[in-house]
């Protein structure tokens, strides 16, 4: 997955029960700037939108899993 991304980066979740998985994305304020329902497959696909669908700022954010209880985080930043 690119990181840094501009337009969108994926990443890789393991889990042997992907359907449990839920997502949230936090900006470096710790602002909640999108939550995702479950996830489908080992990816996600963020597109650098909030969730009103606007594109958010070039910036650090932090994408976190709920994975069977667990909570992995992973830092991305966006460029332009």
């Amino acid at each position: 997955s690119p990181n840094p991304f501009s337009s969108t980066t994926r990443i890789k979740f393991e889990s042997e029960d992907m359907e449990s998985v839920s997502l949230k994305i936090y900006d470096k304020l710790g602002r909640l700037i999108k939550k995702t329902g479950l996830v489908q497959g080992p990816y996600f696909i963020w597109d650098g939108t909030d969730t009103k669908g606007n594109k958010v700022c070039a910036g650090v954010y932090f994408i976190q899993a709920q994975i069977q209880g667990l909570n992995k985080i992973e830092k991305v930043i966006r460029i332009y």
